[in-house]
């Protein structure tokens, strides 16, 4: 985000409207001085956090907070949690999901089957399209393939596999030899 008041804009004004010169550096630490005495500085804001952490507390009672600092006194973080946050996770499933994991090797599918043995091992549409589309160049498959893909109905499903094997019936038949379930 570009800054409302740069510095070369300042020296701009100065020139233009007042006929004075005026360094980049001197800009620059007259602007800081400036934006502090209207933001205040980062130490104020650090100096504020015990209040700020005893007004949440005494306003959302059962609300947590911790901060930390380390040994010469720098500060390191700050942790809050509200009360009403902390009573959501009551309601959340639990959910175990693996992302981002690529198959790399022969050997990750049979680390699945031993890790998570009710996993199933499925294929990424992203990567299927792109084999098809390799194998397809001259049609246009794209907003077909991905309504089937995302089908919520098995009805939906078959209705753009037909779509998809209007358009070739070699696309379907590859889709098949992929198996319905991956």
């Amino acid at each position: 985000m570009k800054s409302p008041c740069r510095p070369l804009d300042v020296i701009n004004y100065m020139k233009i409207h007042h006929g004075v010169n005026v360094s980049y550096d001197k800009t620059w630490r007259r602007r800081e001085i400036a934006f502090n005495s209207i933001k205040g500085t980062p130490e104020d804001s650090y100096a504020m956090l015990s209040a700020f952490s005893d007004a949440l507390i005494r306003n959302n009672p059962g609300t947590y907070t911790a901060e930390e600092a380390d040994d010469v006194g720098w500060f390191k973080f700050y942790f809050m949690a509200l009360d009403v946050s902390i009573d959501a996770w009551n309601y959340c499933v639990l959910v175990i999901s693996v992302d981002g994991a690529a198959k790399k090797n022969k050997y990750l599918e049979n680390g699945f089957n031993v890790d998570f043995e009710v996993a199933e091992h499925g294929l990424c549409a992203f990567h299927l399209l792109k084999n098809l589309k390799k194998n397809h160049k001259s049609l246009s498959m794209e907003d077909s393939f991905n309504k089937c893909v995302r089908a919520y109905t098995a009805l939906e499903f078959e209705y753009y596999m037909r779509q998809l094997e209007q358009l070739s019936p070699l696309i379907t038949h590859e889709l098949e030899a992929v198996g319905r379930h991956r």
